[in-house]
């Protein structure tokens, strides 16, 4: 143990340890009851897309990701399938691509994905205290968040978890 020549004993550390680790979670995105901030970007096509007017009132899925990120690739797969099952539903899809030094454009042509791919996100990811790849959000129509995904959650829980809300929300 790194303290123990200060002689701090084994609790006060593991208790300041836990202190540490829990001011460096991800802040939260959205105050409880605010809705979560708008934003323009271009999408894969040159489009100046505004979320708020794009979305429609309706609910979206917002996906924060990167053509490296390995959990990324594991991950949309299992969103591509809630995203044919939801889209018919009025649930907007968005691939929101940060930290990129490859082509997602390639990238989401050559997975045959169908989410609106909106380019240069990082702003909007710093914005909304994404710290990590994938970041996942669902908010409903007045854009409250009703899902985020949790670090470490594997891609087939991720898709029961985002499926419970987005089936609850649509009851």
């Amino acid at each position: 143990m790194i303290f123990q020549n200060r002689r701090i004993p084994a609790l006060v550390y593991t208790i300041s340890l836990a202190l540490f680790a829990c001011t460096f979670t991800a802040p939260p995105i959205a105050l409880a009851n605010e809705p979560v901030a708008n934003w323009s970007l271009l999408d894969a096509s040159g489009e100046n897309i505004n979320f708020y007017d794009d979305a429609q009132g309706q609910p979206a899925v917002l996906l924060f990701w990167a053509t490296w990120c390995p959990y990324c690739r594991a991950l949309m797969p299992y969103l591509e399938s809630l995203r044919q099952e939801f889209s018919d539903r009025g649930v907007r899809f968005y691939a929101l691509n940060i930290w990129e030094d490859a082509d997602p454009i390639a990238y989401m042509r050559e997975k045959n994905f169908g989410f609106r791919l909106m380019l240069e996100a990082d702003d909007v990811a710093k914005e909304y205290g994404i710290k990590g790849t994938p970041g996942l959000i669902a908010v409903d129509a007045r854009r409250k968040i009703i899902y985020q995904r949790r670090s470490g959650t594997s891609p087939e829980q991720v898709e029961t978890e985002l499926m419970n809300a987005l089936e609850n929300l649509l009851k």
